[in-house]
């Protein structure tokens, strides 16, 4: 009886340390669609000295190669990030990697982004799905109300839709623009569609 208690035991763990090492080594991430750039003509920034290398580690969103545009004052980088949920959207996870300075959320009505600095040059960034939204974090201006019994229940039923969804997760995609034009979330949906919807097909 011991020793069917050890082998169960021994196979337990050898079950663990494998599932260990794989979800160490091979973390899937969520798949990108194709980004069309509109205009192969447009100009680009010099890699050497513009570029912001993107590398996640979280297997919560995966990054697509960086596109630049410039123009006569202001350059832009958008990289197109894929989330395995909406909820997930959340750019403190690139926070490390990006070493911006001073980094500070802005809100603007129910959307946010964020400013820092660059190589001594203020940016700004968020996420952008349609030049209506965008986003720092999906959450920001949620005030959680954790002695709310609605508060809880929205949780569990969250919870229980995701377990049900786990193996068929739905992709939440969106643009992260990065750029020296600090005014661009505050100029409004024309603006941002022009200067960033209008340049890609994706």
């Amino acid at each position: 009886m011991i020793q069917i208690y050890k082998k169960r035991y021994f196979t337990y763990m050898l079950l663990i340390t494998i599932f260990w090492f794989i979800n160490f080594f091979y973390k899937p991430q969520p798949k990108l669609s194709k980004i069309i750039l509109k205009n192969q003509y447009t100009d680009l920034l010099d890699k050497n000295n513009s570029e912001i290398e993107l590398v996640s580690n979280d297997n919560r969103v995966n990054i697509g190669k960086p596109y630049y545009l410039i123009n006569k004052t202001d350059w832009y980088q958008i990289n197109l990030l894929s989330f395995w949920r909406k909820e997930y959207l959340d750019l403190a996870l690139l926070d490390k990697r990006l070493k911006f300075e001073d980094i500070k959320i802005e809100i603007r009505d129910k959307n946010n982004y964020a400013q820092g600095f660059y190589n001594n040059r203020k940016i700004v960034y968020a996420c952008v799905n349609n030049p209506k939204d965008f986003f720092y974090k999906f959450d920001h201006n949620n005030v959680r109300s954790t002695s709310n019994f609605n508060y809880w229940k929205k949780v569990f039923i969250n919870n229980v839709k995701f377990t049900f969804n786990f193996f068929k997760p739905i992709n939440y995609q969106c643009l992260l623009v990065i750029t020296s034009d600090i005014d661009l979330f505050e100029k409004g949906e024309k603006e941002i569609n022009e200067k960033i919807f209008g340049k890609f097909i994706f």
